[in-house]
């Protein structure tokens, strides 16, 4: 990976799964994100903590702000909204 001063650094094999992964379900939200339709539930039943948000076409994604086990953070906007939905798209666990 090329840094912002144009240093080179290493990558390892579980980055760049945990990129190539995140990049994977960055592309189907944001499809499934423009039918009016689409229900979006985020979380995790063993914690019971469940979202789910009917955007109605009114969402977007927004891209990668992080690296590193970070890269698959993404935040989901509703448009008008205040608030936004945080999800990570990848793992770095095996």
């Amino acid at each position: 990976m090329i840094t912002e001063d144009h240093r080179i650094e290493a990558v390892s094999p579980a980055e760049v799964q945990l990129r190539d992964q995140s990049a994977f379900f960055h592309a189907a939200v944001t499809r499934w994100l423009s039918r009016p339709g689409i229900t979006i539930a985020c979380g995790r039943w063993s914690d019971d903590a469940i979202s789910e948000l009917v955007p109605q076409g009114q969402a977007s994604l927004l891209p990668a702000i992080y690296d590193g086990c970070f890269v698959g953070v993404r935040e989901l906007r509703l448009q008008g909204q205040p608030h936004d939905l945080r999800s990570h798209f990848g793992t770095t666990n095996p």
